[in-house]
């Protein structure tokens, strides 16, 4: 008899490369770029990666239980502490390089352009994480790849233009872009993708998801953009004033300020493109909207549900199917169980946490089913205990 596989959780694997990833990146920045910065740039760099990796702590080792508390450290989530944190991060390389191109007033324009331009990208950027626009706006993704291009063009200009001292910032600018591309894009296609069972040589103890590797790269790599405008103010003003050092403690706490304004503050909405619909259950489960789409001889319907802490979703499962009004026959069904990987975090108060279920299923129409007669679109909720 085979001797068993070790038993290993996927989060091992993310704890290693968390540990991995930061301890190269965080042993260049340290010897080599760090000592570069005034201290005022120090302190924020420092201060910020502290917080990142507290926040990844909580999220891949401590592991929060309840509902709730997973939500608000969870790393691929919607308006929590993450999201709030990753936005800040992107707000500040975005109003360093603002600062900057208004300092650069003695420099070319060429310069100032570049600066403006990634101050404009990385606005942009800190306010799509906090509200993800381009989860309903594909149109989105054309922006950011125009912008991308645009940035990298520029980027060769100045660097042919510059010195060796500017072109070490401007190298971290794009091999940060670059590391949060790679999280945010490439592990963007990986968000479904789940490896159950044995891996390799080992025996996995929950389905391993390299969708998770994506937050630490986007982190760390703005967090590489950071000390590149940072460091940037270091070449612009290398002494300093003291008012520097207070304005750069307030940016974070400002930027703070402003997604508490624009945080929604109404309960869990319709999403966008959705009918609104208030159907309730005796389970506790409530439907909030619905999106029909008939092509092909198929309907597929894609629900937006709210389903209660209390309910047990090991088992949860809901039933479509397609009834002739004249006969009340079911002339095509769908069932399946819901899943879980589909949750989308949607509180609209941070005390009254709501999750939003976005579940979609798709049903053929039979070459059987009754011509030129109108079919109703049923739904039913189900639960099956063992």
């Amino acid at each position: 008899m085979p001797a068993p596989l070790p038993l290993v959780s996927p989060y091992t694997f993310v704890q290693l490369f968390i540990a991995l990833l930061y301890g190269a990146v965080g042993y260049l920045s340290f010897r080599w770029l760090l000592p570069r910065l005034s201290w005022p740039g120090r302190a924020l760099a420092l201060s910020m990666l502290a917080a990142q990796l507290l926040a990844l702590f909580v999220a891949t080792v401590i592991r929060p239980e309840s509902t709730y508390q997973s939500w608000l450290w969870g790393v691929n989530q919607e308006w929590n502490i993450t999201a709030s944190l990753a936005s800040t991060q992107l707000a500040l390389v975005g109003a360093l390089a603002f600062i900057g191109a208004l300092q650069a007033r003695d420099h070319t324009p060429t310069l100032r352009g570049y600066l403006l331009l990634v101050s404009g990208l990385f606005f942009f950027l800190a306010l799509d994480e906090f509200l993800q626009l381009h989860e309903h706006d594909r149109r989105i993704e054309q922006i950011y790849s125009a912008l991308y291009l645009t940035l990298l063009a520029m980027t060769a200009i100045v660097f042919a233009r510059a010195d060796r001292t500017w072109r070490v910032w401007l190298l971290c600018l794009v091999m940060g872009l670059g590391m949060a591309g790679v999280g945010g894009i490439l592990f963007e296609q990986l968000r479904y993708l789940k490896i159950c069972g044995e891996l390799a040589i080992l025996q996995l103890s929950e389905c391993w998801e390299p969708y998770y590797y994506e937050e630490a790269l986007e982190f760390c790599g703005i967090w590489l953009a950071l000390i590149a405008v940072l460091g940037v103010h270091a070449q612009l003003v290398p002494r300093p004033r003291p008012g520097i050092a207070a304005l750069l403690a307030a940016l974070p706490a400002l930027w703070i300020a402003v997604l508490l304004i624009i945080y929604p503050s109404r309960d869990v909405p319709t999403p966008r493109g959705f009918d609104a619909a208030s159907v309730a259950f005796e389970s506790g489960a409530h439907i909030y909207g619905s999106k029909l789409t008939v092509a092909e001889a198929a309907v597929d319907m894609q629900l937006a549900m709210h389903l209660p802490e209390a309910l047990p979703l090991a088992q949860l499962g809901h039933s479509l199917h397609l009834v002739d009004q004249q006969s009340g026959a079911s002339v095509a069904a769908h069932n399946t169980y819901v899943a879980l990987e589909s949750w989308r975090k949607v509180s609209r108060r941070i005390h009254d946490y709501k999750p939003l279920l976005r579940q979609s299923a798709k049903i053929a129409v039979p070459a059987s089913a009754p011509r030129n007669r109108a079919l109703w679109v049923v739904l039913s909720l189900w639960h099956e205990d063992g």
